[in-house]
């Protein structure tokens, strides 16, 4: 049997076109159909089905100065990934070249001109560019398309242009891995696909601390427990299939195949998720988050107006917003399918769409897409109480099983800075230390500035257990 389909073997074209064709405008993904299992039962035995490809999208962008960790960490992702999976993962520079007007996809010359300026020589052949006047060109109606507020536009012109890959790792510049790669995504990947969808969208709300629930397995069971409770006292009502914000939105996902009460945790395991988050998925109606409100033209017509002098429109609202439907997630390195990149494709033609770290959940949520928050190991730069820790970073405002979503949510901006010190966070301070105290040089925090040659021969190298860092900005080691 042949390790990729057919159409998985198909040339790799490092300059694509960037206008739209028929095809793109409609759906090539029938509704209810699922982007996996990865897995196929032949005569009762388990074996692998033609294998599902994977880019990974770095994201970079012109006027980046490389720094020899950045080559390193590149480096370690495609040996790990690209080379060491024969093709499952395929490894991408995605570069965002800042001159709007720049002519790289009409002007071959302009095109290497371009490449060879940003772009360092040993990642050249691996590098697409990519501009926001594309993006107005393949969704005119949104009315503003700059890559802060819009960050998966481009991704899913790439995927357009890329059917080959089932899925995209959306992969931040500045994040590292302490690990193999390959193992952690594959890890991910399996977690995601194992989770059935009962209760899936209020469970994505909670953080899991092993130290207060236990292991896994009661940390579940437990989440579940209280949301069958609260929902069987008519004060919650969880999600069932897709959430369509109206009649005229016509989702792309699977109805339930039974309802919810007569399904047993069976719909949606060992289905692949069209959605992979690192941090947790959640309603920010009720809080105090900043972008809640950066929705445009779900109200027909109204979208917030950005200028020089007015650059977060902070007054934009529409009554309308209290009951849309829709989820967050912080932090956007994520995995999405090529049905999730499709549907988000369809929501922009429409001229629907909203802040990045809003809009794929809530395309997903709409839709009836899976969505899936994937706990992985995050370290504290101190011990905290436990129970001090669940109540902080699962408040649920009084409310059994708002964890997250109610006006005491650590996502309001004076709760926000209990993430300082996480190992995962946009905010955080500690994963910069962290790394460079790993790499055996100094790092200033509260302890002082430790780290280095003579405190290693001290205390020896510094041994840590895979985890994923971010964000780890500028390493290098000052010259002294």
């Amino acid at each position: 049997m042949d390790r990729y389909e057919p159409d998985a073997r198909i040339e790799i074209v490092l300059a694509p076109r960037r206008g739209l064709t028929k095809e793109d405008v409609q759906s090539t993904v029938s509704k209810g159909e699922s982007s996996g299992p990865a897995y196929k039962i032949v005569e009762g035995l388990l074996t692998d089905s033609p294998k599902r490809r994977t880019a990974v999208l770095i994201r970079t962008w012109e006027g980046h100065s490389y720094t020899q960790n950045d080559f390193q960490a590149i480096r370690a992702l495609i040996t790990e990934l690209s080379l060491l999976s024969g093709g499952e993962y395929q490894v991408f520079l995605f570069v965002n070249v800042k001159d709007y007007n720049a002519p790289i996809f009409d002007n071959d010359q302009v095109y290497r001109d371009v490449l060879k300026s940003a772009v360092p020589q040993e990642f050249r052949d691996i590098s697409v560019l990519w501009n926001e006047k594309l993006c107005t060109e393949w969704y005119p109606v949104i009315g503003d398309w700059q890559v802060y507020w819009h960050q998966f536009m481009p991704l899913q012109w790439f995927s357009k242009n890329h059917p080959e890959f089932d899925y995209v790792w959306n992969w931040e510049m500045d994040a590292r891995y302490i690990g193999n790669h390959y193992h952690f995504l594959e890890q991910i990947a399996a977690f995601s696909r194992n989770v059935p969808r009962k209760h899936l969208w209020e469970q994505n709300q909670r953080f899991y601390f092993p130290e207060v629930h236990g292991i896994y397995q009661n940390y579940i069971d437990d989440t579940n427990a209280i949301i069958a409770n609260v929902t069987s006292k008519g004060l919650l009502t969880p999600v069932w299939g897709p959430q369509s914000y109206s009649p005229k939105q016509e989702p792309l996902g699977p109805d339930p195949p039974r309802t919810s009460d007569q399904d047993n945790y069976t719909w949606g395991a060992d289905e692949e998720a069209d959605l992979i988050t690192l941090q947790p998925i959640w309603d920010p109606t009720k809080t105090g988050w900043d972008f809640k409100y950066k929705i445009w033209n779900f109200a027909e017509g109204k979208s917030p107006h950005f200028s020089p002098d007015n650059p977060l429109d902070p007054s934009f609202y529409d009554p309308s917003f209290e009951t849309l439907p829709r989820r967050v997630f912080i932090n956007t390195q994520v995995r999405l399918s090529k049905k999730m990149l499709h549907a988000m494709h369809v929501e922009n033609q429409a001229g629907r769409t909203m802040q990045a770290e809003m809009w794929p959940a809530t395309v997903a949520l709409h839709h009836g897409l899976k969505a899936v928050y994937a706990p992985h190991p995050i370290w504290l730069d101190r011990k905290w109480p436990a129970w001090y820790l669940d109540a902080v970073f699962n408040a649920d405002g009084g409310k059994a099983a708002r964890w997250g979503v109610d006006s005491d949510s650590v996502y309001n901006r004076d709760r926000e800075v209990n993430f300082k010190g996480w190992s995962w966070y946009y905010t955080s301070y500690f994963p910069k230390v962290l790394y460079r105290r790993w790499l055996g040089w100094k790092a200033e925090d509260g302890l002082g500035n430790v780290g280095g040659e003579q405190w290693e021969k001290e205390y020896g190298r510094m041994c840590l257990p895979g985890m994923l860092l971010h964000p780890v900005k500028d390493v290098e080691e000052e010259q002294t």
